[in-house]
């Protein structure tokens, strides 16, 4: 039972760390503000997860790939399945130059009018 309870501590305290760590998913309204002004979505899963339906009018460039087509003078909005993985590229491209918001997981997205 201890063992149960200090295993659930830690976890908490690893999520805790990696949602600080990470760039966190922007409002929808703030995101909405951003595509009607231009911004590129992108859908930063798998080409096979992308080939089973996105959000429209997304690009998809999957986590780990160059940010190949990107204009660093145009807003982008990635996402993902869950917003883990949008959040990291987040990370990652603000630091190569590019406006980048995390608008989070695609459910995030529903609402959007795209």
């Amino acid at each position: 039972m201890e063992s149960l309870v200090i295993g659930a501590l830690v976890g908490l305290v690893i999520v805790f760390i990696v949602r600080k760590l990470f760039v966190k998913a922007a409002p929808a309204a703030d995101v909405q503000a951003l595509i009607d002004a231009g911004a590129v979505l992108v859908d930063v899963r798998s080409p096979s997860e992308f080939a089973g339906g996105s959000l429209k009018g997304a690009k998809n460039v999957p986590m780990g790939s160059p940010p190949k087509g990107l204009d660093k003078s145009v807003p982008v909005v990635v996402f993902c399945a869950s917003g883990m993985r949008s959040a990291k590229v987040a990370q990652d491209w603000s630091k190569q130059g590019f406006q980048v918001t995390n608008l989070g997981g695609m459910s995030a997205g529903s609402g959007l009018k795209l």
